[in-house]
C-alpha cells in the first residue's frame, strides 16, 4: 500500500471508541482490540496469520499526525 494513502487514512481515522486501546491495524482495518498488547497481537495473528499488523495504543487525547511528502 502507498505510504502517503496508508498515512492520509490514519490521520483521517476516527479512533475515538479505542482511545486508551491497543488496536492491531491491517489494510486500513482494525482487526482487533483491547487494552493488552500481547492479547491484541495474538488475536490479530489468529485471524492473519500470514500478515504483518500494525500494533498502536491509541492515546487517551487528541493526536496530531505530520509528516514531510
Amino acid at each position: 500500500m502507498e505510504k502517503n494513502k496508508s498515512l492520509k487514512w490514519f490521520a483521517n481515522a476516527n479512533f475515538e471508541k479505542y482511545k486508551g486501546q491497543y488496536i492491531a491495524i491491517l489494510n486500513e482495518k482494525v482487526i482487533a482490540s483491547g487494552n493488552n498488547a500481547k492479547i491484541v497481537w495474538a488475536e490479530s495473528k489468529k485471524k492473519y496469520p500470514k500478515e504483518m499488523a500494525t500494533l498502536w495504543k491509541v492515546p487517551k487525547k487528541d493526536l496530531m499526525v505530520l509528516s514531510e511528502n
